[in-house]
């Protein structure tokens, strides 16, 4: 695969894996709306983590050695799900706001996996 994307800033991750799969499980583990403030200040860590893994898996894609082609293709898929969840609009009820959290951590849940697949690491 031709290199057209930035090069993964380190070969650690770029931010903070672990962090970002906290946040994702707390978003998942939620049984209801959060209070507003929290849901806003809950779906702009969601968004802000996203943007940065789809942005770091992409890189990864382009510097996958040959016979990696299945891997980056499914990763690949995974990042073009999450800019597409990153478009989706903020929802003006706590239940569409409670739902599209939990769609913006499971793609975020799916990249640090892809993350980890991709540089051979285990989380």
């Amino acid at each position: 695969m031709q290199t057209t994307a930035r090069e993964p800033a380190t070969e650690e991750a770029p931010a903070d894996l672990e962090t970002m799969r906290a946040t994702a499980a707390r978003a998942l583990a939620l049984s209801a709306p959060a209070p507003a403030a929290e849901m806003d200040i809950l779906l702009g860590q969601l968004r802000g983590h996203l943007a940065l893994m789809v942005d770091e898996v992409e890189a990864l894609v382009h510097v996958q050695p040959p016979g990696e082609e299945l891997r980056a293709c499914l990763a690949m898929a995974g990042a073009r799900e999450g800019r597409r969840k990153l478009d989706l609009p903020e929802r003006p009820s706590p239940a569409g706001q409670f739902a599209l959290s939990r769609r913006l951590a499971r793609v975020l849940a799916a990249l640090c996996n892809h993350h980890d697949q991709l540089t051979g690491t285990q989380a």
